[in-house]
């Protein structure tokens, strides 16, 4: 055999052996994965809760009764230069004889209150102011107890007033209602009481900037 045989036949055997592995073979092909990931997910934290504000009531304050009315308000409510603030009961205790029945049990009950009392020294000419914390239903009754004895009734703004007179005994009463605040005055005639309870009302809105709203 020359050397270009030779050749050709090992190219042949070569070819054969070629042809005889891949024939035994198969090519594998592994598709990419289609589970979902297994890597952990991020929680975000929690919002943290407001706490709740707790919002206390402010306590009421009733000022003193040079402050109520100044001792110059008072003599000219009175028209008496020579008027005076006098000593005065405890709200409380406060119980004129003309007063109604459910007037002075809503005086006895009072807790929180104020009672003063201007006018001329030994002549029995002057006014009351007592000042007072009331709850809802004692107002109620107040309201409707006064309605009901003839008073007049007038809403101005946060407050509602009542107002009576007795001509023949020379006695006045005024009431001014302003949320739980009860002011009551009396004295001869409504132009002294409603004068001097509109001055109280003025002090206590300054004693108190809420009161109303």
């Amino acid at each position: 055999m020359n050397r270009a045989s030779a050749t050709s036949t090992t190219t042949v055997l070569i070819a054969a052996a070629l042809v005889s592995a891949l024939s035994g073979c198969s090519l594998t092909v592994t598709p990419p994965s289609t589970e979902p990931s297994t890597s952990s997910s991020t929680t975000p934290p929690a919002e943290a809760e407001t706490p709740t504000e707790t919002v206390e009531p402010v306590a009421l304050s009733i000022p003193e009764c040079d402050a109520l009315l100044t001792l110059d308000q008072a003599r000219s409510v009175l028209d008496a230069p020579t008027a005076e603030l006098l000593p005065a009961e405890p709200a409380n205790a406060y119980t004129p004889w003309y007063y109604d029945a459910t007037v002075v049990s809503a005086l006895s009950g009072l807790t929180v209150a104020r009672s003063c009392w201007w006018g001329v020294p030994n002549s029995g000419y002057g006014f009351t102011v007592v000042v007072g914390e009331i709850d809802p239903a004692t107002r109620s009754s107040l309201e409707a107890t006064l309605i009901a004895n003839g008073s007049s009734e007038a809403v101005l703004g946060a407050r509602t007033v009542y107002a009576i007179e007795d001509d023949e005994a020379d006695t006045a009463e005024s009431h001014e209602f302003i949320g739980d605040v009860w002011i009551l005055s009396n004295g001869p005639d409504l132009d002294i009481t409603g004068i001097a309870a509109d001055y109280a009302y003025e002090a206590m809105l300054t004693a108190n900037p809420d009161l109303g709203r």
